[in-house]
């Protein structure tokens, strides 16, 4: 449910023109977040257990980190390909 509200707060973002509908999108995507954090890192914890709890969740936290570094190159990478194709295009 929590990545559901997420996602659906992006919808209402594209479609934001005002301040109010930002705000809306804002407490949608927190609410979501709200909702999905708690669960998953119980999750986590369990997974690890009582030694291995510090490992698991800094493990998790260089996932996520590798995933948004990774998805800024893949994106850059796409940028870059699109505007050669049009560089082309036009010559």
């Amino acid at each position: 449910m929590g990545y559901g509200l997420s996602g659906l707060g992006r919808i209402v973002l594209l479609i934001s023109s005002s301040w109010i509908a930002v705000f809306v999108w804002k407490l949608i995507d927190r609410t979501g977040e709200g909702i999905r954090t708690a669960p998953r890192d119980a999750l986590i914890s369990e997974a690890g257990g009582k030694k291995k709890q510090g490992r698991v969740f800094g493990f998790h936290k260089m996932m996520d980190m590798l995933g948004a570094s990774l998805g800024i190159g893949i994106a850059y990478l796409i940028l870059r390909m699109s505007e050669d194709q049009n560089v082309n295009d036009v010559a």
